[in-house]
């Protein structure tokens, strides 16, 4: 098993990073997105990220490399929820992949998110839990989501996706892959 924390920084006014914890195991990949205190997307960018752009659908995912997550929660007040959003999707071959929505939220947008991460990935089970911050939340009552809230949605898949090619590795082998330091995510 192989874990790594990474924040994809994305472009949208109110939530600028989102922090994904990455957890491998054989065939199976499991990542968690959410909110992360400005100060510790700040101490990671400082390092090696690029600023989004506000007019493109761009996000660059960092890797976070020492911090474990034990000491994000004890130096950074980062208190996500597993089960907010939360879905698994299984990659079945010769077939489009499947999947199912393990805790339900309001707005279930992990389950579209896992299927299609699956799909690219080739992994046979991609979990994703979503615990994004309100200014995210999917419109009710069939109104459309906002132009910035969806381009930010369409550059945190992105991340999410180049996040799960790097960790991929990790799926295939019980060997220690080499550490990635940082992720282009730009389109």
């Amino acid at each position: 098993m192989t874990s790594r924390a990474y924040v994809i920084q994305i472009p949208h006014a109110h939530t600028r990073a989102l922090g994904v914890q990455a957890v491998a195991m054989k065939d199976t990949l499991l990542l968690w997105c959410g909110s992360v205190p400005a100060s510790y997307a700040a101490s990671v960018l400082d390092e090696s990220g690029t600023p989004a752009k506000d007019d493109d659908l761009s996000a660059t995912a960092t890797y976070a490399a020492d911090r474990a997550p034990s000491s994000l929660t004890a130096r950074h007040g980062i208190e996500g929820r597993l089960a907010d959003d939360w879905s698994v999707a299984m990659k079945i071959p010769g077939s489009a992949s499947t999947g199912t929505t393990l805790y339900p939220s309001t707005h279930t947008m992990s389950l579209g998110i896992a299927q299609r991460l699956s799909a690219k990935l080739g992994v046979a089970q991609v979990y994703v839990s979503l615990d994004l911050p309100d200014s995210f939340a999917a419109p009710s009552h069939g109104m459309p989501m906002p132009p910035e809230d969806a381009r930010a949605l369409q550059a945190m898949e992105l991340g999410l996706r180049r996040v799960g090619e790097a960790m991929h590795p990790y799926t295939q082998a019980s060997s220690e892959a080499p550490r990635p330091s940082s992720i282009d995510v730009r389109t």
